[in-house]
């Protein structure tokens, strides 16, 4: 399977079970009694907040886990991480704008001084 798609299913799952996770807190915290607030907002901030650090737990454990033992990353939605060629396409952009910049430069002629090679000197401003 495509990277792309590796690594989205991979960060869908890890969104639904968080919001699955997230349910269950809250199902918790009513059957245990905790009061929220009653203010809209507050109860949106705390459950948005709740949904963060659960997923963002769930990801980082099984992440965690799965470098060390490959299987666990299955409960992030696929047994295989993702792997990109970042450093292909970074090498790729980096040639191309060293090429662009190389065409554009202006090659001084001898004896005049280029604007890419700093200030005048106190000799050139008198």
């Amino acid at each position: 399977m495509p990277d792309l798609a590796t690594g989205s299913i991979r960060t869908v799952t890890t969104l639904v079970i968080g919001a699955f996770l997230t349910a269950g807190v809250d199902w918790l915290r009513r059957e245990t009694g905790v009061e929220l607030p009653s203010d809209p907002l507050t109860i949106n901030a705390i459950s948005a907040a709740v949904y963060a650090f659960v997923t963002a737990l769930w990801y980082v454990t099984f992440a965690s886990l799965e470098r060390r033992w490959p299987p666990f990353g299955v409960f992030l939605g696929w047994p295989k991480a993702p792997h990109y060629d970042v450093e292909g396409e970074v090498t790729r952009r980096v040639d191309e704008e060293l090429h662009v910049v190389q065409a554009d430069a202006e090659v001084p002629e001898q004896g005049t001084k280029s604007q890419a090679s700093g200030p005048p000197s106190r000799n050139e401003l008198a």
